[in-house]
């Protein structure tokens, strides 16, 4: 977090975020409901994605769940720089 490094979330796993100091801090971040208020407490804005969208927030890239899945590993490979080209 601290050196700008990619972080990838989906679903409840921004609650491991949570648990560390600073990281949530100032991002948008799209997660399960139920991680709203936490996502709030620990100084974040929670964004209500669609099922099917992920948000990018400088280095972290975060979605709903399980159905947002394309578009999260499209976000998370564009934040690594990754460039995938069909024959």
């Amino acid at each position: 977090h601290d050196t700008q490094k990619p972080i990838f979330t989906i679903c409840h796993g921004v609650q491991i975020l949570i648990a560390v100091d600073g990281v949530v801090r100032g991002k948008k971040v799209g997660a399960l409901a139920a991680c709203e208020p936490e996502v709030t407490l620990a100084g974040g804005t929670y964004i209500d994605l669609s099922p099917t969208e992920a948000y990018v927030d400088g280095t972290m890239v975060s979605a709903k769940g399980w159905t947002a899945l394309a578009a999260f590993i499209r976000e998370c490979l564009k934040v690594l720089g990754t460039e995938i080209r069909h024959p």
